[in-house]
């Protein structure tokens, strides 16, 4: 099958992040979360549509991360060369405006580097958003007014042996002291990895 995206370069070293410290889970949160993960893989093996894929990769990030409340799903434009928004949930229509370079923005700083990154407080998430464009920062904040303020996000990039194709990003709205982990960060790689696999066969 072809892809929508041509392939970028190669991923460079090890994919990581700034995350508070690995975490253990309690048994039957990691369960369940494994639990979709294998329902999502099942589903996608099935599954042809890119749009259908790129929805359900970002409603399972949403239902098995306990911060996050939003995603969006980046894929490459090999006649651009710029990240594309393909499917959003929990944000504005505006935010279907972006189109991020790489390096650019939370999205693109995981194409760009093939690391996954956490970016707990606000402060973070405004410094993810330093060298943005005018245009990417005016849509970016028309999406994200009001209830839909990250407070934090956390970002990976999908990966289809070694070449990055986009990222995948999901944002938590909520107040309170629930942040992102480093077990949060492993499982969106995971969701990542399923996503580029489903993309490829798309």
């Amino acid at each position: 099958s072809r892809s929508p995206a041509a392939p970028a370069g190669k991923v460079a070293g090890k994919v990581g992040g700034k995350g508070t410290g690995k975490a253990s889970l309690p048994t039957a949160e990691r369960l369940a979360q494994l639990t979709r993960l294998l329902h999502v893989t099942r589903m996608l093996a099935s599954e042809l549509d890119l749009a259908e894929i790129s929805h359900q990769i970002l409603v399972s990030a949403i239902e098995v991360i306990p911060a996050a409340d939003a995603g969006t799903l980046y894929l490459l434009d090999g006649v651009t060369g710029k990240l594309h928004v393909q499917d959003s949930v929990g944000l504005g229509p505006s935010i279907r405006e972006l189109t991020l370079e790489p390096g650019e923005c939370a999205a693109g700083r995981a194409f760009f580097s093939g690391r996954g990154e956490i970016y707990n407080g606000q402060e973070a998430v405004v410094g993810a958003l330093a060298g943005a464009s005018a245009a990417n920062l005016l849509a970016f904040r028309d999406a994200t007014q009001g209830l839909r303020s990250p407070k934090a996000a956390m970002s990976a990039p999908l990966v289809f042996k070694g070449n990055v194709l986009g990222a995948l990003v999901v944002d938590k709205l909520r107040d309170g002291v629930a942040e992102f982990g480093q077990h949060d960060l492993l499982l969106l790689e995971d969701l990542a990895q399923v996503a580029a696999i489903g993309i490829m066969n798309a």
